[in-house]
């Protein structure tokens, strides 16, 4: 261990050897993934697909007016969309292009999937470092703080999200603002609250689910010192919450203002799930569906709400017993730090648990939480997935068990009868936490989704028509109708996006009276229907006889059927 105690001490090696480490862990848990980092999305055919989209979109938009990025209609043809409720991952989408205009790297699909997945390897990287840096605050031991940025970045949340949403995966930014504003606090340095605000804000337009994450934590910042204190009003620590809350929502109020106003106007804007995808009792200490030994609490799992990604929520059973064992020891038990870290991770549970407590999949209807409260406000009902707050359950859990690993080496150094041993125990229960660590958190990705134009769509590339647009079935497949778009660059009438506020043609097409639907498509525009067989036993009212008696079939084969509407 000499390299983490004697060289360690510099910053530099300590950044390189955190840095390795960290990437190593992104080749153990990604490594089936590599080959096809050019070709295959990460992840399975879901929400990932929607977020290629708007990778391709976002690399698409030459306009300089900026009413242009925020309406679209290449997606609900004829109508259009509006964007701003999208699921856009904002500073993402602005390093893809970045890097394409810095290298002249071309829009085609093998680049763009290309930086797509390397954004998603990415975020662990920077959230790991910037856990790292942050849990070294408070540590100041190389080995604890790595394994604090560890938990961060490589939480279940964080694996399970970054197989299908971007946006939520995109976390790198929260532990850098927890940092600035501690350091604010403590030293009053102007640099620390304009790292603060700018942090803040590309957290916010990473997810707008972040946004309001921060807000709660600068919330908690206050109330946790204010209890401290037993005093309500702390003006010093009031002031630069507001600036940083208020400078931030400034930066941000050209796109929160729109937002805002929409939410007004269309109630399509709030949606359900707020007592569905939490955050269970027993998820946070069952093994998640994503996990290595997911088969031996499947039975759990089948029986939370939510879908898989949601409901992982485990903290680690290496991670809970280490939190046990300095509960019940009083010397730790009074560190303020570890204190400060455990009201904050049942604070920002709590949050994540959704309208009441749900222990195995039942609600205990009494027990209610925050949501129950947050659900009914206006935009902050928008938060409809609470299981998401835990990001910062385990950012306050990575710097607890940093502080408690920094405990342990400082006592087990300074043993007697540790100290004059030949034999190193310090190596050795390092290496077993470690390990046990890495295999409590280890989640290997096998799955991904390869990016490919279906042979249907080249039928409908060879017509030069100027404008029409094309409708998918069965609209069960949104997801993969939004990617397949760059094969044929026109306006589909179905997709799946974040927040659809206003009614289309795909909202009341008919879909049993052909002739009626006939004649609606060739008002609209929409000049080619593509059904896609393999999705067909999702809507069984799809009769294809009748689809051939009443359209032309210009193409067929054993995955889709492209039939042309005049």
């Amino acid at each position: 261990m000499a390299l983490t105690t004697q060289r360690a001490d510099k910053p530099g090696i300590r950044l390189l050897l955190a840095s390795l480490l960290y990437l190593g862990c992104i080749l153990l848990f990604f490594y089936h993934n590599l080959p096809t980092l050019t070709t295959d999305l990460i992840g399975p055919p879901e929400d990932n697909m929607q977020d290629f989209w708007n990778t391709w979109y976002s690399q698409q938009l030459a306009s300089f007016n900026v009413a242009d990025w925020f309406y679209t209609r290449l997606l609900f043809f004829p109508e259009g969309v509006s964007l701003r409720y999208h699921s856009f991952s904002y500073p993402n989408l602005a390093l893809i292009r970045l890097i394409r205009t810095l290298l002249h790297l071309p829009s085609s699909v093998p680049v763009l999937v290309g930086l797509h997945n390397s954004m998603l390897l990415a975020s662990f990287y920077f959230a790991g470092v910037g856990a790292y840096y942050l849990a070294y605050h408070f540590s100041k031991h190389f080995w604890a703080a790595w394994v604090g940025g560890f938990i961060f970045a490589f939480s279940p949340f964080h694996f399970a999200h970054s197989l299908h949403h971007m946006h939520v995966a995109s976390i790198q930014y929260i532990p850098v603002f927890v940092f600035c504003v501690l350091r604010l606090e403590e030293t009053h340095r102007m640099r620390h609250g304009v790292g603060a605000v700018i942090c803040f804000v590309l957290s916010a337009l990473s997810s707008w689910y972040y946004l309001f994450y921060n807000l709660f934590f600068l919330f908690f910042m206050y109330l946790y010192r204010a209890i401290q204190a037993r005093q309500l009003l702390i003006r010093p620590l009031l002031f630069q919450s507001t600036a940083i809350a208020g400078g931030s929502v400034l930066l941000l109020s050209p796109l929160l203002l729109p937002m805002i106003r929409e939410a007004f106007v269309h109630s399509q804007v709030y949606k359900g799930g707020h007592n569905r995808y939490v955050a269970d009792l027993v998820g946070l200490f069952a093994f998640h569906p994503y996990h290595l030994a997911a088969h031996w609490t499947a039975w759990i799992n089948r029986r939370l709400t939510g879908n898989p990604w949601e409901m992982s929520v485990y903290l680690g059973i290496v991670n809970a017993g280490l939190l046990l064992w300095a509960f019940l020891k009083q010397q730790h038990r009074r560190d303020p730090v570890l204190q400060w870290c455990l009201w904050g991770m049942l604070f920002f549970t709590l949050l994540a648990g959704g309208r009441v407590l749900h222990v195995l999949g039942v609600s205990i209807e009494p027990l209610f939480l925050p949501t129950a409260f947050l659900e009914h406000l206006p935009f902050l009902r928008n938060l409809r997935t609470p299981s998401r707050a835990i990001v910062y359950t385990y950012l306050f859990l990575g710097i607890g068990v940093a502080r408690i690993l920094n405990t342990l080496q400082t006592q087990q150094v300074s043993h007697p009868s540790r100290k004059h041993s030949s034999f190193n125990w310090n190596m050795i229960w390092r290496i077993a936490i470690s390990v046990g660590l890495l295999l409590d958190f280890c989640s290997i990705n096998r799955e991904s989704t390869p990016v490919t134009c279906p042979p249907a769509y080249a039928a409908i590339g060879d017509d030069d028509t100027s404008l029409f647009g094309i409708l998918d079935l069965p609209m069960t497949g949104g997801n993969g109708y939004m990617m397949n778009q760059r094969c044929h660059n026109r306006p589909i009438v179905h997709a799946t996006i974040s927040r659809k506020l206003t009614k289309t043609l795909s909202d009341f097409l008919s879909t049993w009276k052909l002739a009626e639907q006939k004649e609606e498509l060739k008002g609209a525009h929409v000049k080619y229907i593509v059904v896609h067989t393999q999705l067909l036993p999702s809507d069984p009212l799809i009769d294809l006889a009748e689809y051939e008696r009443h359209y032309r079939t210009v193409y067929r084969d054993a995955n889709e059927i492209v039939f042309q509407v005049y």
